[in-house]
């Protein structure tokens, strides 16, 4: 019994510890380019792709830091509920190194992500200083679909 009550507690603080150590960046993202392209059954179908690419800021209208790649292609279309499936993947260059995200996130079917769309996912890696990261992050868009925040939440 005590071997269990120590091993309980023992998991308990890895759960805190890990918690503990947990970072949040947040960082605002702004396109240069928007790129819509146009895959499988001519007009909006399954495969068609939106990309972007852009200036990264440390602070809402401050010096740009780095750039950005995004990746969002719709996966299935719910006819019935007007919304399709994308699979997103983002890469976020930093000063000190890059970050890598992915996730599916559900939309209104049409048109790109707008203002007030939000959405998480986990980070997947990353290179230089963000080498071995894990964690998750949620963006949410602003000001006309062409602005966004993300925060990471860095383990």
């Amino acid at each position: 019994m005590k071997k269990i009550i120590l091993s309980t507690l023992y998991g308990l603080f890895l759960c805190f510890s890990a918690q503990a150590l947990a970072e949040e960046l947040k960082i605002y993202i702004e396109p240069t380019t928007i790129t819509q392209t146009d895959h499988g059954a001519k007009g909006y179908s399954v495969g068609d792709v939106v990309t972007r690419h852009g200036k990264v800021f440390f602070l809402e209208g401050g010096p740009v830091v780095g750039e950005y790649f995004t990746q969002a292609q719709i996966t299935h279309i719910y006819n019935d509920q007007k919304k399709d499936a994308r699979f997103f993947v983002m890469e976020i260059g930093l000063p000190e190194g890059e970050i890598l995200t992915m996730n599916f996130t559900q939309i209104d079917s049409g048109p790109i992500a707008g203002e007030g769309h939000q959405h998480r996912g986990v980070i997947v890696g990353g290179t230089g200083k963000y080498i071995g990261i894990k964690g998750s992050y949620e963006k949410i868009f602003y000001y006309n679909s062409k602005k966004a925040r993300i925060v990471f939440n860095i383990i």
